[in-house]
Order: C-alpha cells, then structure tokens, then sequence
C-alpha cells in the first residue's frame, strides 16, 4: 500500500514539473521569436491568471487511466514541440495558440471531476490570446483619432505648441512630430487592464453587477491615461530631441518602458480592486 502510494506521489511531482516545463517553454518560446514586449507581457499575466485558478488544487489531480486522451495529449505536445523550432526561427503565429493548447493537453492527461467549472475558467483565460488579436482592430479604430487628439490639447496644456493633422502631432517652431500609428493608440494597454480586471473577477468572483460595471470602467481608464501619459512622454522627448538623449525615446517606445507602464496601471487596478474586494468589500 505504502508502495502505491509513493509511486502515485511521484507521479504526480513528475507530472507537475512536466506541466511547468511546458508554461517556461511557451514563456521563452515568444521571448526567443521577437515578439512584441506588450505581447509577451500579455502572455505572461494569462500564464499567472491560469497559474493562480489552479493554485492549491495540483495536489488533488488524479492522472488519467484512459490511454486514448493521453495519446491526444501527446499528440498535442508533440505538434507544440515541432512547430516551435519553427516559430523560433520564422515567427510563426501558431505560438499564440500555445497556451490554451499547453492546457487542453494538460487537461487531457488529468481526472479533474470535481473542478469542472475551474477548467473551464481556466481555458477561457488562455483563449484570451487569439481573442486579443480579434478584438485589437476594433479597439484601435474606436480610439485612435480620439487619443492623437487628447495627447495634442495636453501638450498645449504644457505649453508646447504644436499642431495635429490626422494623427501626426508636428511642433511648429521645428520640423520633427510625432506620428501615433496603431501601435500607439493605447489599444494594447486598455486590453491589458481589461484582461487584468477579467482575471481579478475570475479569481475573486463579483456578484454586484454595478461593482463589475464600475471595475471594467475604472481598468478601461486606467489603460486610456496610461497611454496617454507615455504619448505625452513621448512628445516631450521628441520636441526636445537636441537636449535629449534619444535612448529615452527609444526606452519607452520600443523597449523595456512598457513594462514600466504595464506594472504601473497592474499595481493600480489591483490596489483598486484589493481596496474595494477585500479591504472594504464593497464587491
């Protein structure tokens, strides 16, 4: 008996490690591909959102008998494995897939009867990658004019006069601008925060209806001015580029600053959330 149990024991170790193997790969998989900093950022706050709906219950998976879903499983993880040398090497967009595909086959191997509703939770939060890319479109044209526009009367606000065509902000007194593409519409960051309130209510389920419509707005702005704030930022490097190093510019557009900016409005909307869930419960 003693026997049984410590081979099921290690089983399970040898199990969880196999599962934290396959997350770190799918972590590295987009670092190693280039992929956009906002985008592995995203895929890591998915990554700790599946990581904390199932925190605690490891211990209680039992591996499952049947050889049909774990061949599945394999098959998946195999695909994932080949495909990967090639999403390395020539950016393949398949590597959005593989979390929630990490997780099916995760799922596949394991008897999880009594955690139904957390599975599904769980796949939902991963399928939140593709998602991202359907609704990112959308969100950019709803908000890109009005953002170029907000970032223009700000820095007339601070005394920097400039004029807008378009989306293109050119300061009169030189011949330098600023040009807000898509990539600067602040749509990255206002799903970020959303995915971040989305999480938060997963893991800590709110019944009042007002309270989620509130949270959902409250995220909503706070991904709005953060872009708005980095934009602005962004101005000021540009407007006074001679004085300026350019590194600064460069640092906060293409490089590690949105990190900077997504820990800022995370910390922000968990404060928020903390305040109002658990300290006040308000929610």
């Amino acid at each position: 008996m003693f026997t049984k149990l410590q081979v099921k024991f290690e089983e399970q170790i040898l199990f969880q490690y196999s599962c934290l193997s396959l997350i770190l790969w799918n972590i590295f998989l987009l670092y190693y591909s280039h992929k956009a900093i906002e985008l592995q950022i995203y895929n890591l706050l998915l990554t700790i959102g599946v990581y904390y709906l199932f925190e605690g219950k490891m211990i209680k998976i039992k591996l499952n008998k049947n050889n049909y879903y774990k061949l599945i499983s394999f098959a998946i993880v195999s695909f994932l494995f080949t495909r990967g040398i090639f999403s390395i090497s020539e950016k393949d967009p398949l590597c959005y897939l593989s979390l929630p595909l990490i997780l099916i086959s995760t799922i596949l191997c394991t008897e999880y009867r009594d955690h139904t509703n957390i599975k599904l939770k769980a796949i939902f939060v991963s399928t939140l990658m593709p998602i991202r890319f359907l609704i990112k479109p959308l969100v950019i044209k709803a908000i890109l004019t009005f953002t170029s526009n907000i970032t223009w009367l700000i820095l007339g606000l601070i005394g920097i006069d400039a004029n807008i065509y378009m989306n293109i902000i050119y300061f009169k007194d030189s011949k330098i601008g600023l040009n807000i593409l898509s990539g600067c519409s602040g749509a990255d960051q206002i799903i970020f925060s959303l995915t971040l309130s989305l999480i938060l209510m997963i893991l800590f389920p709110v019944r009042n209806e007002f309270s989620k419509s509130q949270f959902i707005l409250f995220s909503f702005g706070i991904g709005f001015i953060e872009n708005i704030f980095r934009l602005t930022l962004l101005s000021i490097f540009t407007y006074y580029s001679e004085s300026i190093d350019s590194k600064f510019f460069y640092f906060f557009h293409d490089s590690y600053g949105n990190l900077f900016f997504a820990l800022i409005s995370g910390s922000l909307i968990s404060l928020y959330f903390y305040k109002n869930y658990i300290f006040n419960s308000k929610f």
